[in-house]
């Protein structure tokens, strides 16, 4: 708040719950993870954007030079510092992919194993898209970058967890469905929607609260 974001929450990042995320969805659609940029600020920063994203948050995931953390940052570089790290951030896939090229390279066979798991796990598939063109031209075994992002694509899909098939609806019974009394203004609507003159004007009236009960 010093530093001029008054939108802020401060948590201990191992401690951020299903709970906590469910109250931030009550007040915003996107959170940016701000937490201390060492091992277990990244780890924790990894763990929150998981908990956010299951309660239908966007999330990015904000950096800062390497040992600093968000007070450090404000006193010693200055408040700009925290506001541009505050509103910047990397999706949680780029944020991922970093983390990786930090830690191992192309050369070695757990960067290629871990790099097919993250592309699994990304939510968008123009972002999937970008990586592996990106990673086409590192992949060991072929020049042809063409090839190599076919063999990518091709190991996403393997790794993908098959679709579960819809379950068939249970057999009829053969007993008589009840009926359900409609109030008067319900069966109007319910006309209207079969009425091509009042379709339009039946479905504006669906966005009213006292439609429902």
């Amino acid at each position: 708040h010093r530093a001029g974001v008054p939108q802020a929450v401060a948590s201990i990042g191992a401690s951020l719950s299903e709970e906590h995320a469910a109250l931030l969805k009550r007040w915003c659609e996107r959170v940016h993870v701000l937490y201390d940029a060492d091992e277990a600020g990244k780890k924790a920063a990894d763990r929150a954007e998981q908990i956010l994203t299951a309660q239908g948050l966007k999330v990015r995931i904000a950096l800062m030079p390497e040992g600093q953390d968000p007070d450090t940052l404000l006193r010693e570089v200055g408040a700009d510092a925290v506001q541009r790290a505050a509103k910047g951030g990397l999706t949680p896939t780029d944020f991922r992919f970093a983390e990786l090229k930090r830690k191992l390279t192309p050369a070695d066979e757990a960067f290629w194993d871990q790099a097919f798991e993250i592309l699994v796990s990304a939510p968008h598939a123009l972002e999937v898209e970008r990586h592996v063109t990106e990673l086409a031209g590192l992949y060991p075994g072929t020049r042809d970058p063409v090839a190599a992002a076919e063999a990518i694509r091709r190991e996403v899909q393997r790794r993908r967890p098959a679709p579960q098939r819809p379950q068939r609806a249970p057999a009829a019974s053969g007993r008589a469905i009840p009926k359900v009394a409609l109030h008067a203004s319900e069966q109007t609507l319910f006309l209207a929607l079969m009425n091509e003159s009042l379709t339009e004007a039946a479905w504006d009236a669906l966005n009213e609260d006292l439609v429902f009960t």
